[in-house]
């Protein structure tokens, strides 16, 4: 078949690498490890706007996108149907042309953190190295870094379009009368207040855990590939096997028990979700019955109600993933400025005050 062609492989790769030519867009930036993590997030905050300001237009619009169209199918205003469908169109080319810039600045962000991280624990002094495990940095770097990607994410994507869908939807309720519009407020904010406030708690609790029993399986990981052939030589292989699966074993079930407490908050959450909807659902019938909506258009705003409040049913998840991500990036942080220091120049063109 034509994709494992490689000649039409390397005719594609060429292809996206000659039109969007990250020679010249991409850059490692330097990281100071004093600062705070956002601090280089901040310095590139051009690429960071766009994103948001691009993902708040997109999920305004696909909150309304369900109401627009019952109105005009209700009214057959064929002008604003067109100009709902041409507005999709135009949202969905800017909405691409983001997503562009911001695998620049995700990348460029998480890759600048593993490659300074890197640099420090190539330049501090080697004594500090002596009473730490590489295992234990090795795990630390690689989970922070990625870490960034996981925390860009949520905020750009998964947390901002739901927020945004959310409040577009409980106001546009009001539109439709007070009841509505109370009634599916007061819904929203007790199902978003609870999770996020469940899932909040639920990573205060076993993250800490789930990185103490990861660390401690890396560092026995990779100390085992080190002292492989000492190990072979004495017969230790089996105790040294015996030992690593016990730690992984533990890595398992500190990671497994999270995911069970966020899995009994998701059933608390799906629940009062249902009836919300159920709610919803019987005011707009009545006020069909009593003939002050169509049919058309209640449908229309059950429509716009599900699918732009379905994301509150995963945003505890959302801030699970998100306090979970910076406590591994701040975690970075803290051990970094804990480490140690560099007291005699190892690079090019430092000048270093020794320290006495």
């Amino acid at each position: 078949m034509f994709w494992n062609n490689p000649k039409n492989q390397d005719r594609f790769y060429n292809f996206i690498s000659k039109t969007e030519k990250l020679e010249s867009k991409m850059q490692i930036l330097p990281v100071d490890f004093q600062k705070p993590w956002w601090d280089i997030i901040v310095r590139q905050k051009k690429l960071a706007l766009f994103a948001v300001f691009s993902q708040f237009i997109g999920s305004v619009f696909d909150a309304i996108f369900p109401i627009l169209i019952g109105y005009a199918v209700t009214q057959l205003d064929f002008n604003l149907f067109i100009l709902v469908m041409i507005l999709r169109l135009a949202i969905i080319w800017v909405y691409n042309i983001m997503l562009r810039y911001n695998a620049i600045f995700q990348n460029q962000t998480m890759s600048s953190v593993d490659f300074s991280a890197n640099q420090f624990f190539l330049t501090v002094d080697p004594i500090f190295h002596s009473m730490k495990s590489s295992g234990k940095i090795i795990s630390k770097i690689a989970r922070a870094s990625r870490s960034y990607e996981r925390v860009l994410d949520s905020i750009s994507f998964d947390l901002l379009g739901i927020v945004t869908s959310l409040t577009t939807v409980a106001i546009t309720m009001f539109v439709f009368g007070w009841e509505i519009g109370f009634v599916s407020l007061g819904f929203l904010s007790f199902i978003a207040l609870f999770n996020i406030s469940a899932q909040l708690y639920r990573t205060k609790t076993f993250t800490p855990r789930r990185i103490k029993a990861g660390d401690k399986m890396k560092a026995i990981q990779v100390e085992t590939l080190i002292q492989a052939p000492f190990i072979r030589a004495i017969f230790a292989a089996t105790e040294q096997i015996h030992k690593s699966k016990k730690a992984t074993v533990k890595s398992m079930q500190e990671e497994t028990l999270g995911w069970q407490a966020s899995a009994y908050i998701n059933v608390i959450t799906r629940t009062v979700y249902v009836l919300s909807v159920f709610v919803i659902g019987y005011i707009v019938l009545t006020q069909v019955a009593s003939g002050t909506l169509s049919t058309a258009l209640a449908l229309s705003i059950i429509l716009a109600y599900s699918n732009g409040t379905s994301g509150i049913l995963s945003i505890g998840n959302m801030v699970k993933r998100l306090s979970s991500a910076l406590t591994d990036i701040t975690d970075l942080f803290d051990f970094i400025r804990n480490f140690g220091q560099q007291s005699f120049p190892v690079l090019e063109n430092e000048d270093l005050k020794i320290q006495k």
